[in-house]
């Protein structure tokens, strides 16, 4: 066999979690998630982020649209993004000659963390609100080309996502309902909690940059 094609094989099995008698494998991204969103949800003013209850059993938690947030929030943003799959820690680091806190990822699942889950590639539109979509949640959604390009589709009962928008769900002034959430995290546009969390997503734009 031609070792370029080996190589091919190897990345193309590493890509695509399955189990040895073919059958698409579950990596419960979502249970993942749900268990860092009960970790926040205990104590959020720690956090300074909000929460709202939603009908149907779901939870809506305000990273800084409305609240104030902060880098504590933006690092436990990221890490629910990547469905705890990765390590996210703030260090001191400089931009020019000033002093600004840097971010470092570290994981050992890139695939899983980053295209399967904190990619924010699902737009959603829902009468006059739209925010993009990240979080394991787009793995059962799974609209995305990438998903099928690397046969990956997740069932889970609760689902975790992460909507990147500068208002909270609502529409026609009425909060979006949404069921089976077990949490839903909204991102601002722009402050430190988005920045803490758009330098974590830069590993996943690197990725699917190179599937394309």
């Amino acid at each position: 066999m031609d070792t370029a094609d080996s190589q091919s094989r190897n990345s193309t099995r590493m890509l695509n979690p399955q189990l040895n008698d073919g059958r698409r494998m579950n990596l419960q991204l979502n249970d993942l998630a749900s268990q860092l969103i009960e970790d926040i949800n205990e104590s959020p003013e720690d956090y300074r982020i909000g929460r709202h209850d939603v009908e149907g059993n779901g939870l809506v938690l305000d990273f800084g649209v409305v609240t104030e947030g902060g880098i504590e929030a933006g690092v436990a943003l990221a890490a629910i993004c990547m469905a705890g799959l990765a390590d996210v820690s703030v260090t001191p680091g400089l931009i020019g000659d000033v002093g600004w806190p840097h971010i470092a990822v570290e994981t050992d699942a890139p695939v899983a963390a980053c295209l399967f889950s904190q990619y924010a590639g699902w737009k959603i539109n829902v009468g006059k609100f739209f925010a993009m979509g990240s979080g394991p949640m787009r793995a059962v959604a799974a609209k995305e080309p990438l998903f099928d390009k690397l046969w990956y589709r997740e069932e889970a009962d609760q689902v975790v996502g992460v909507l990147e928008s500068s208002k909270l769900p609502e529409a026609e002034n009425q909060p979006i309902r949404f069921r089976s959430f077990s949490g839903l995290s909204l991102k601002p546009n722009s402050d430190r909690t988005a920045s803490e969390d758009v330098h974590g997503e830069l590993a996943d734009c690197t990725l699917n940059a190179a599937l394309t």
